[in-house]
């Protein structure tokens, strides 16, 4: 009879556990919603503020809690005093599955106060990092454009004021029948880092035709070595801006003395003619 009640009891002691375990009050979460970023850089130094920040790639109190798309808003269980850091998030050589971190965007920080089911509102500011290096810029407001068209080359790169992404110029890439090659590198030979180094290429465009990113290696024997990076698409008469990663193309290339970019079009036989726009150019180092 005794061991009777004890197994009884021991059952209602469980039921008892059981309706607690699941009867647990809800956790009431607090929203946080990022609106879509803007970019402030110094036009003196770091050029123009032209950006293509697609994501953030979000921490609460230094926990990730995952890559979103701008704007965004999510729940978080977490209330009272919180930390929230924004990193800004790219498509790498603008292809939609290379979704990275840009490692010259200082990380956006901010102290908020969250409250359960109560939504706060936060508008990220990015920068550049103070450690970014800007090797070389054109953003074709100067007197000459740093660009030479090789000796191949039927066209040149002008400026001109009709299509503008900054400022009031941009480069001009015309191309017909009888100027259909254009084959053009920076004047600018760069000395990049090598060894793993991140170094991007910032480019700004509008084009009714595809055209060629080459990265040119200039040789301590005197050789030069031309290596594609990327195929451009025609953006169907907008602006995009594409971070072109570069750093393995650098790193490879040892014996590499000096750096320059080059850019590449030829429409025989695909078109009678085609026009591209290009603006804000950096490469950037660490």
């Amino acid at each position: 009879m005794l061991i009777v009640r004890i197994i009884t009891l021991l059952g209602l002691l469980f039921f008892l556990g059981s309706c607690e375990l699941f009867n647990k009050p809800e956790e009431i979460p607090a929203y946080v919603k990022i609106e879509t970023p803007v970019l402030i850089t110094d036009p003196q130094t770091q050029g123009a503020n032209s950006n293509a920040i697609t994501d953030g790639w979000i921490y609460i109190n230094d926990e990730p809690i995952g890559v979103l798309e701008f704007p965004a808003e999510f729940p978080v269980l977490t209330s009272g005093p919180t930390n929230i850091k924004v990193f800004a998030g790219i498509k790498e050589n603008g292809f939609e599955a290379q979704r990275e971190i840009y490692p010259f965007y200082a990380a956006y920080e901010t102290d908020s106060n969250l409250v359960e089911d109560a939504t706060i509102t936060i508008n990220p500011i990015f920068t550049y990092k103070q450690s970014a290096k800007f090797v070389w810029t054109e953003d074709f407001e100067g007197l000459k454009v740093d660009f030479d068209s090789t000796q191949f080359s039927l066209a040149s790169i002008n400026q001109q004021t009709q299509v503008v992404r900054s400022g009031i110029r941009s480069g001009i890439i015309s191309l017909n029948s009888s100027k259909y090659f254009i084959e053009a590198f920076s004047g600018y030979k760069m000395d990049l880092p090598g060894l793993g180094a991140n170094v991007y290429f910032e480019i700004d465009f509008n084009s009714d035709m595809d055209f060629e990113v080459y990265l040119i290696s200039n040789n301590t024997d005197g050789t030069i070595a031309r290596d594609r990076i990327i195929y451009l698409s025609q953006t169907n008469g907008i602006w995009k801006k594409v971070y072109i990663n570069l750093t393995d193309f650098i790193s490879f290339n040892q014996n590499a003395e000096t750096f320059q970019i080059g850019l590449r079009c030829n429409i025989e036989d695909v078109a009678e003619s085609a026009t591209i726009y290009l603006d804000n150019l950096k490469v950037i180092s660490e």
